[in-house]
């Protein structure tokens, strides 16, 4: 989370964070929507600037996000999730993905989705932005694992 922060922001983890950890913040970031975390993100200034832009994947480290950030006009996130049929925030409605549905694998889903995107708005004249946050490196703990996924 302190990485996906700083590269949202532009602002190393150190001028964001807070004094004490919180379920609610990106562990010592205050993400909540009264903090400033919304203030310092990119997506408005490349908005401004004519963007097209999307934000697929992994946001931080709070529930399943209600809205996209300021600025995003296409939204697939989540916290991380699951990696097997996994829910996001697909453009303000919470959906789960299933087999039939990119394979229902986490990073299957967020990289289908984002090229679908990007092929669409290549189209476009407009320059375009994908922000893309695979959970793939990350390790899910629990019953089950490490579980073999289909190449």
């Amino acid at each position: 989370c302190p990485s996906r922060s700083e590269l949202l922001t532009s602002r190393y983890f150190h001028n964001i964070k807070v004094p004490t950890k919180s379920t609610r913040n990106c562990m010592y970031a205050n993400t909540s929507p009264n903090g400033p975390f919304n203030s310092w993100l990119f997506s408005p200034h490349l908005k401004k600037a004519g963007y097209n832009l999307g934000l697929f994947g992994k946001y931080l480290n709070t529930d399943v996000p209600l809205c996209a950030p300021p600025g995003i006009d296409e939204w697939l996130a989540n916290n991380g999730g699951n990696y097997i049929n996994p829910s996001f925030n697909y453009n303000g409605k919470v959906k789960k993905f299933n087999e039939s549905e990119y394979g229902g694998y986490s990073t299957s889903v967020i990289g289908n989705v984002s090229l679908n995107w990007i092929e669409t708005v290549a189209k476009d004249d407009r320059p375009f932005f994908a922000y893309i946050a695979p959970k793939a490196p990350h390790i899910q703990d629990g019953q089950g694992w490490p579980k073999t996924i289909p190449a």
